[in-house]
C-alpha cells in the first residue's frame, strides 16, 4: 500500500542522493558545503542519507551553495539544474537574503500559480496531500515548509520547472 509516508521516504532518499551527486560534482566535501551553506555537517549527512527532510529554507541554502540554476520537478525526486562555466558557482546573492523574504517568495510563488491555474485552495491542498491550513499558511509565507511538502505542491501545481533569480521565483 502506498503511503503519504512511503513517498515522502522514497523522495527524501531520492532527493538526498541527489544533493550529494551534485556536491561531488562540484568537488565539495560534506565539511565544504556545510561551511558554505550554514549548515551543520551531520544535517548534511542526514539529509544526503535521506534521514531527514529539509526546511525550505535550508534546501534554498543548499541549492545556492551547489550553485543550482534551477530545479527540474519530476515524479520521485527534484533534479538540480547547475550553472555552467568555471569560476565561483556559489549563488552569494541567495545568502543576503533574510529568511522570511525566502518564506514570502515560495509562498507567493505558489499562490500565484495556484491563482493563475484557477485552483481552489481546498483544492490543492488535497492533491497535494497537506492540510488546507497549512497550505494557507505556506502561501502566506507565515510557516516553513519542508522540501517533502514542496515536492507535493510542486506536483499539484503542475509545476515542472523551478528558477530563481534576484528578481524572484519564476516557474
Amino acid at each position: 500500500m502506498r503511503t503519504k509516508r512511503n513517498e515522502d521516504s522514497k523522495l527524501l532518499i531520492l532527493n538526498g542522493m541527489e544533493i550529494k551527486r551534485i556536491r561531488e560534482i562540484r568537488g565539495l566535501s560534506r565539511e565544504r558545503l556545510s561551511e558554505i551553506s550554514g549548515l551543520h555537517i551531520n544535517s548534511i549527512g542526514a539529509i544526503e542519507r535521506g534521514e531527514r527532510d529539509v526546511s525550505c529554507i535550508s534546501q534554498t541554502y543548499i541549492f545556492a551553495s551547489l550553485g543550482c540554476k534551477a530545479i527540474h520537478v519530476m515524479p520521485e525526486y527534484d533534479q538540480i539544474i547547475l550553472h555552467e562555466g568555471a569560476g565561483d558557482f556559489v549563488r552569494r546573492d541567495v545568502f543576503s537574503l533574510r529568511d522570511a523574504q525566502i518564506i514570502a517568495f515560495i509562498g507567493d510563488m505558489l499562490r500565484l500559480r495556484r491563482k493563475a491555474l484557477g485552483l481552489d485552495l481546498s483544492l490543492v491542498a488535497e492533491k497535494a496531500g497537506i492540510h488546507l491550513n497549512t497550505l494557507w499558511n505556506i502561501e502566506k509565507g507565515l510557516v516553513i515548509s519542508t522540501g517533502a511538502n514542496l515536492h507535493r505542491l510542486y506536483l499539484a501545481l503542475n509545476l515542472e520547472w523551478i528558477s530563481a533569480s534576484k528578481e524572484g521565483i519564476r516557474f
